[in-house]
This record gives C-alpha cells, sequence and structure tokens, in this order.
C-alpha cells in the first residue's frame, strides 16, 4: 500500500505539471493572438495621427495663402455688366477687375487703374506683331529639331494724359470672391485745363506651338503693366503689373499693386450665367473659361480682340522667307504694325465662359 501511494502521488504532480504546462501554452499563444491582432491597429492609429497632424498643418497653411476664399456655389454677378452701355461720339466705357481674395478698398483701387489701362490700350494704342511659320520636312531629322514651330509676338503700348475729371465710375460690384468690379465712363474734353495725370500702358501677348517628333506643346503668355504719373506733385505714382503664363496644363500668375504683391488663390471660380441658353451667341466670339476668375478672362480676351482685329490695318507689312533648299527648311516672319481704336459692345457668361465682343470705332484725340 505504501508503494502504490508513493507511485500514486508520484504520477498526481507529473499529470499536474503537465496541465500547467499546457495551461501556459494556451496563455503564451492566446496572448500571441491578442497581440497579432492589436498590434497592426496600433500602428495604423499611431499613422493615422501623424498623418493627421501633416494634414492639418497643410491645410492651415493653404487657407491662409487663398484668403479666406471658400467656394461654396457661383458667384453672382451685377445685371449691368450684361448690359454693357453704348459708347458714342466723345464717349467711351471701359471695365476694371481686381484679382481675387483682395481686401476691398483696395481692390477697388486695382479696379480702377486696370480700368483705365484697358480703356488705354483700346483708344490710345500701338499694336505691333511678329508672327514666324517654320516647318522642317526633312526625313531623317534629329529627335531634337523642330518638325513645326508657329509663334507670334503682339506688342501694345499707349501714353497719353487725362485730366480726372475725364473718368467717372458709373457703377461697381464687389463679388462673393472678393473681386471688385467697376464700369467707367471716358468724356473726351479736348479744352481740359486741370491735366492731372500721364497714363503708360505696355500689354504683350506671346504665343507658340511647337512639335518635335510626337511630341506637341503649347506655350502662353499674357502680360500688362501700368504707370500712373500724377503732374500736380509729380510724387504720386502709381501702377499695377499682371503677368500669366501657361504651358500646356501647368498656370502660373504674378500679379502686384504699388509696392506690394497680390498671393493669387489658386482655386476652381465659377459664375452664374447671364444668357439664356435658348438666346442664340454669335458665332465669331470666343469664349475664356473662368476658372482663374473675371480679370484673366476678360484681359486675355481684350489682347486676343486687338491682336484679331488689328492685323487687317497694318500699315507696315512685311514678308521674309529664309529657304534652306538643301535641308528642306522653310521659314516664314510676317511684321505688322497698326494705331486702331476699338469699343466694347458685349459681354456675357455661359457655361462658366466669358465672351466679349469688341468692334472699330474712331480714335480719340
Amino acid at each position: 500500500m505504501a508503494i502504490a501511494s508513493i507511485v500514486f502521488e508520484s504520477m498526481r504532480i507529473r499529470w499536474r505539471k503537465v496541465l500547467l504546462l499546457l495551461v501556459t501554452a494556451i496563455n503564451f499563444f492566446a496572448s500571441v493572438v491578442v497581440f497579432a491582432q492589436i498590434s497592426p491597429v496600433s500602428d495604423t492609429d499611431a499613422d493615422y495621427h501623424q498623418f493627421n497632424q501633416i494634414f492639418i498643418k497643410e491645410t492651415e497653411k493653404s487657407g491662409s495663402d487663398s484668403g479666406g476664399i471658400k467656394i461654396l456655389h457661383p458667384s453672382s454677378l451685377p445685371g449691368w455688366l450684361y448690359q454693357f452701355p453704348a459708347s458714342g461720339i466723345g464717349i467711351s466705357y471701359a471695365l476694371g477687375i481686381s484679382d481675387p481674395g483682395m481686401d476691398t478698398s483696395v481692390g477697388f483701387q486695382l479696379a480702377v487703374l486696370r480700368a483705365k489701362a484697358v480703356f488705354a490700350i483700346l483708344h490710345q494704342s500701338r499694336v505691333t506683331s511678329i508672327i514666324d511659320n517654320f516647318s522642317n520636312e526633312e526625313s531623317q531629322s534629329r529627335t531634337d529639331d523642330f518638325i513645326t514651330k508657329y509663334e507670334n509676338l503682339y506688342n501694345i503700348e499707349s501714353s497719353f494724359i487725362v485730366g480726372n475729371p475725364q473718368f467717372e465710375i458709373i457703377n461697381r460690384h464687389f463679388t462673393s470672391f472678393g473681386e471688385a468690379i467697376v464700369l467707367m465712363k471716358f468724356t473726351e474734353k479736348p479744352d481740359e485745363e486741370a491735366i492731372a495725370d500721364t497714363i503708360r500702358v505696355l500689354a504683350t501677348a506671346y504665343q507658340v506651338e511647337r512639335q518635335k517628333q510626337n511630341t506637341f506643346e503649347s506655350e502662353d503668355r499674357y502680360e500688362i503693366s501700368l504707370n500712373l504719373l500724377s503732374l500736380v506733385n509729380n510724387t504720386g505714382q502709381d501702377g499695377f503689373h499682371y503677368l500669366f503664363k501657361s504651358v500646356n496644363n501647368l498656370v502660373e500668375i504674378e500679379s502686384s499693386f504699388g509696392s506690394g504683391k497680390h498671393n493669387f488663390p489658386y482655386t476652381v471660380f465659377r459664375y452664374t450665367d447671364n444668357t439664356d441658353s435658348s438666346t442664340p451667341v454669335p458665332e465669331h466670339l470666343n469664349f475664356q473659361k473662368l476658372n482663374y476668375g473675371l480679370w484673366k478672362s476678360y484681359f486675355q480676351l481684350v489682347i486676343q480682340k486687338i491682336a484679331l482685329l488689328s492685323h487687317p490695318l497694318s500699315g507696315n507689312l512685311k514678308q521674309v522667307g529664309d529657304e534652306y533648299t538643301s535641308r528642306n527648311q522653310n521659314l516664314s516672319r510676317e511684321i505688322t504694325e497698326a494705331l486702331p481704336s476699338f469699343i466694347i459692345k458685349r459681354i456675357c457668361i455661359r457655361d462658366n465662359c466669358l465672351a466679349m465682343d469688341l468692334d472699330y470705332s474712331h480714335k480719340i484725340n
């Protein structure tokens, strides 16, 4: 009995050890499974919080650059904008628009200067241009050789002296996107003695289309600058500079007013239509998208219309031909110069695009 009791106790101790080892193993594997389930979740949670902090910093940064503009719905525009007044003898009208995201007072100051600049290039301008058309018909040209290249550059210059009473603000509006719009009237007064301002404006339009083998690219550059000098005290000088350039679908805008530079807010702007879809729009009107605000499209259309309508009026047309018969290359060059004058007849907006109609007028002064 003593021997049997000893054997039984020994077996009971062994089973207890085996059971303890089994429980330990089960707990170990269970902890491994739980850890495997929790660890990736914890890592993901940490990644989220880290990325969320980056998101907060970046959105705060972009929010400060955009001037607080929030594009929630299309901006409505005043009805007088679409009922552009007709110019007459000695009376003409021009529109000035500031950049989006500007302070009200500063925006209206810039809009007034831009209206004067538009008036200047419409009525007191010298338009010169150079157009190159190059073709390469070589069958074994290098990959960096141009196959075709069309390039044009238009310069529009204006300089004249006016009295402040000759300009009058007829209407003004401030959009929900922070754009100041002014409609200005200019009255011709040849005998005006209160001469106050000298206005100098330079606008350029550069376009090029290049093709190299199977690659094609286009580049646009539109620029305008105004310098206004007051003759009353010879110290009141003001001006602005605006540059829009694009290469294929890449866009960059630079804008400065006085001594300050405006950080242009890059976003997609939308405006309500003013034209009934059932009302036909003349086929000769070109539309510009309003994705970058009113001024960019308006200014670009003015320059394009001036260039198009000035071309037939050229008083100095030259055709230069450079033929490289051994290499089958041809270059034609056209140089033009004109002194035109125009009036704005119509402005309309449809499908978030702006269209404008210009016509010839008699030159003022």
